[in-house]
């Protein structure tokens, strides 16, 4: 978030430019939450996936808490998932759908 004060410390803005990128190679500019989320996965804490983070913000303490994520850095992804992210239309794929349909098939 803007007032988050890593966004302010790294400078960040709400848009980034991308040239030749594997997920959005018609893109020049995207916002920076999408390309962070296609491209970045973070180093520390918190659940495996955006998915599991989901499912335990949705557990009966949350109502009471509001939930949880722990801020971290992030790295990038590797080519490989880079790859599995990218679509036919150009507008990327989440790679976790089918990971949260089969988490929800095991309930």
């Amino acid at each position: 978030p803007l007032s988050d004060d890593l966004f302010k410390l790294h400078e960040c803005s709400n848009r980034c430019t991308v040239v030749n990128d594997p997920i959005f190679p018609a893109a020049e500019t995207l916002d920076t939450d999408r390309f962070c989320f296609y491209h970045c996965t973070p180093t520390a804490g918190g659940s495996s996936s955006a998915v599991s983070a989901a499912y335990e913000n949705q557990d009966t303490a949350s109502i009471f808490n509001g939930g949880s994520l722990l801020d971290a850095e992030c790295v990038s992804v590797t080519g490989e998932q880079l790859l599995e992210a990218a679509s036919d239309d150009q507008n990327g794929k989440d790679t976790q759908v089918l990971v949260a349909s089969t988490a929800l098939r095991s309930r």
